[in-house]
């Protein structure tokens, strides 16, 4: 079994964090984002600590006053730690932009749409599960292929945010003021963190049609699967 990273102030303890789909509303390529949002339909999060599943977090029981989820690391007085995000270049490279399906005019993102908006100030983003995809034309008023297909390079399926917890640092999920989930308390965790935020197969149609205004035009949807994260533009 992997030993605890351990430094003079004592352990550190990895995090990873699983997005298997998502939209992202910022622009993952560009300098002036200090910050991450994507937006989340029906999304299902599950815990593991130390190679353990922990807990699975139902949003839909969950008490959220608001749709924005604040992935926050905090130190032992409650202050935010703002280590900024930043992207690997695989990420950046395999990330699934909008403008690949339409041709330089992506149809304009609508953000009120989502269920839940996940938002990154920390954490380093890399590409996971990269493949390529094949895409139908749907028809917008019909709703029905229209026999064009598209085969895109290799995209990023899932993407895998990663951070560090040092001593009396703290991962949280927090909305509003009301805590979802804290690393703080599972303090037998002495190794690592690895979060999962799932979606179902069924939301491919969200992602690639609702959450955009198309206004009656064709759309692209995804071959069977879970629904790729998509960038911006």
């Amino acid at each position: 079994m992997t030993k605890p990273v351990t430094t003079d102030s004592g352990p550190i303890v990895q995090v990873s964090i699983v997005l298997d789909s998502g939209m992202f509303l910022t622009d993952a390529a560009s300098p002036e984002e200090p910050f991450a949002e994507i937006g989340y339909f029906l999304p299902h999060i599950v815990v593991y600590g130390d190679y353990s599943e922990m807990e699975s977090i139902d949003l839909d029981h969950t008490p959220c006053p608001s749709r924005i989820i604040h992935v926050r690391k905090m130190d032992d007085q409650d202050n935010e730690i703002l280590d900024g995000v930043s992207y690997s270049r695989d990420f950046i490279d395999s990330l699934l932009r909008r403008k690949e399906l339409y041709d330089e005019r992506p149809p304009e993102i609508l953000r009120s749409r989502f269920d839940w908006i996940f938002s990154f100030h920390s954490g380093a983003f890399r590409a996971s599960s990269v493949k390529t995809r094949v895409f139908k034309e749907i028809e917008g008023y019909t709703h029905q292929w229209n026999g064009n297909r598209r085969i895109l390079r290799p995209i990023a399926h899932d993407v895998v945010v990663h951070l560090e917890l040092k001593a009396n640092e703290k991962l949280v999920l927090i909305n509003d003021n009301g805590q979802i989930w804290s690393s703080a308390d599972n303090p037998k965790v002495t190794k690592r963190f690895d979060i999962e935020i799932v979606a179902p197969h069924r939301t491919a149609e969200n992602y690639f049609r609702d959450a955009f205004n198309h206004d009656g035009s064709n759309y692209w949807l995804p071959n069977q699967g879970d629904p790729d994260p998509v960038g911006h533009p």
